[in-house]
């Protein structure tokens, strides 16, 4: 009787496993602003104690030392989307030593149109070598940059991730 209840069980376990009942749905975080939002990758949560005071979204996993941040600003219709970028890069790039920055590529960010970077060197602060995957992505109201990173050694692993990441993000439409 006992086998037969422990079969029962496991078909049940395994139809539920099978059918997704039992699988977790990707969660969703919000910006603080409400205008953009991003889905978390397995193992990671809001954080928004992070310590970037001007970043609208923060998620990431402390444990494995990757993370995202979403920085906003109004979009600025005079600046080329050239001169975003390079801007952007450049702050990246100010408190590293060593640093490597691949050329401006393209990206699909759902139903919008991104361009990527790759910024890797040493840290100065902390004399650790870090990867950011900067993605920028730029509306009619938002000028967005959307930033991973990771350390340097694992970045070429987890580049893949923090990008899968950024291709979740989405604006919101405006309250």
């Amino acid at each position: 009787m006992k086998l037969h209840r422990c079969a029962c069980l496991s078909l049940t376990l395994g139809g539920l496993l099978l059918t997704g009942v039992a699988a977790a749905a990707p969660q969703v975080v919000v910006a603080r602003d409400g205008q953009s939002q991003l889905t978390l990758a397995d193992g990671w949560l809001d954080l928004r104690d992070l310590t970037h005071p001007t970043a609208q979204l923060q998620v990431g996993s402390r444990l494995l030392n990757q993370y995202t941040i979403v920085l906003r600003e109004p979009h600025q219709p005079d600046l080329p989307d050239a001169d975003f970028m390079r801007i952007a890069t450049d702050f990246l790039a100010s408190g590293l030593d060593q640093v490597q920055v691949t050329p401006r590529g393209s990206v699909d960010i759902g139903p919008l149109k991104g361009q990527v970077v790759e910024v890797i060197g040493m840290n100065r602060e902390t004399g650790s070598r870090v990867g950011y995957l900067l993605t920028g992505v730029r509306t009619a109201r938002n000028d967005f940059q959307i930033v991973g990173w990771c350390r340097g050694e694992e970045f070429p692993q987890l580049k893949p991730l923090l990008l899968a990441v950024a291709q979740t993000f989405r604006e919101l439409p405006a309250r």
